[in-house]
């Protein structure tokens, strides 16, 4: 029970020191092109003119189309438009939290590495653009923890995430999918083993080919 409680309050700790600099002048500067990009989309009156603007573009639909709901709940100034990528950037160091305790490390080393992320400037940056990196960040980790605990569902998420979060997702999922079917095979020589992650990656396809 003790151990439940300490690591209720280490999820409280990390939220807290993740968004209080993310929130802060999250809206103070201008958008630049990128953001200019998404706020144009977010700003399409209806989905179908989204989607054929999205066709058109490199990226695949799930950010943009995030921002076009986000846009109808909360607005297109800057902070709404960048919103999502701070809420992001907060689970990211709760994701980097799990998956150091799925290493089985200490709490206290799976709480400083989180803490770490959390001013980490980089992720700071990422946090405060109304662009897809964080929560591309998220779906990696989120994939990476699924594969680790053998949890599909979470694992198929995260995938999903990845391949409709940005193109090089496919890169993303073929070597971590590549990587888990083979070290599956080779701890168990047991052709049986590499079924369930076999086809949850093959669900991910079939998921990503209307795309």
């Amino acid at each position: 029970m003790e151990a439940v409680v300490k690591r209720s309050r280490d999820w409280l700790l990390l939220a807290v020191v993740a968004a209080i600099p993310r929130v802060i002048n999250l809206g103070s500067e201008s958008l630049w092109y990128d953001e200019a990009y998404t706020a144009w989309l977010a700003k399409l009156p209806s989905f179908e003119r989204l989607f054929g603007a999205i066709k058109g573009d490199v990226h695949p639909p799930l950010w943009y189309t995030l921002e076009w709901v986000n846009a109808r709940i909360l607005g297109t100034s800057e902070f709404a438009l960048r919103l999502p990528s701070a809420i992001a950037g907060i689970v990211l160091v709760l994701l980097v939290y799990k998956l150091a305790l799925v290493l089985k490390f200490e709490r206290r080393t799976a709480l400083a590495t989180g803490l770490l992320v959390a001013v980490l400037p980089s992720a700071l940056y990422y946090s405060q653009e109304a662009r897809v990196y964080s929560l591309f960040t998220c779906f990696a980790l989120l994939a990476l923890i699924g594969a680790i605990t053998e949890h599909w569902l979470v694992f198929y998420v995260g995938c999903v995430g990845l391949v409709y979060g940005q193109n090089i997702g496919v890169l993303y999922v073929f070597a971590l999918g590549s990587m888990l079917l083979v070290h599956k095979l080779a701890l168990t020589r047991n052709i049986k083993a590499i079924f369930p992650p076999a086809l949850t990656l093959l669900l991910v396809v079939i998921t990503w080919l209307p795309w």
